[in-house]
């Protein structure tokens, strides 16, 4: 039989900060953070934001399982530091 699952990758929205928020605050996921401590909303929507609005050098994906969202992946970026 053949596994039919499609796995792929969106750029985070507005619409996902929820979900993300609930993955961030997972004792596996904050246990390997560099804030190891589960976060409050506020507080992530500080960071989440700018970060979707790409004022950051960061970019957020959400992971998704036959267009069903079961992750997330972010990448961070060194900033070019000319002077």
């Amino acid at each position: 039989m053949k596994n039919l699952s499609k796995i792929s990758l969106r750029k985070a929205s507005f619409s996902d900060i929820e979900f993300l928020w609930y993955l961030r605050n997972q004792p596996d996921v904050y246990r390997y953070s560099r804030v190891n401590r589960p976060v409050a909303w506020k507080e992530y929507i500080n960071w989440t934001i700018p970060v979707i609005l790409g004022l950051t050098s960061k970019n957020l994906f959400v992971i998704q399982r036959n267009l069903f969202p079961v992750g997330q992946i972010r990448f961070d970026y060194e900033e070019d530091k000319k002077s």
